[in-house]
């Protein structure tokens, strides 16, 4: 009965020793290749169409006046402008 547990612990071992070497013996390894970030379009114009719409917010939500959302909004715009006919 003892050589049926040492054949039995055997055999399990040596499957559980194969599992593990598997990768190394199966050949080369594929080396990893990080993949490459996604590319971001984020540009100068959408940050302009940003602070235009953050302007728009802040001034319906009362955080800045009627003077500086004017000029803040002018600003921004002659600016985008400017981008778009580059």
């Amino acid at each position: 009965m003892t050589i049926g547990i040492l054949l039995a612990a055997l055999v399990f071992l040596s499957g559980a020793g194969l599992l593990i070497a598997w990768p190394l013996l199966k050949g080369q390894p594929r080396l990893f290749v990080e993949p490459a970030p996604p590319k971001e379009e984020f540009n100068e114009r959408d940050g302009l169409l940003d602070a235009l719409s953050e302007v728009e917010t802040d001034y319906q939500t009362g955080k800045i006046s009627l003077e500086d959302y004017t000029r803040q909004k002018q600003t921004f715009q002659l600016r985008y402008l400017k981008t778009i006919e580059k």
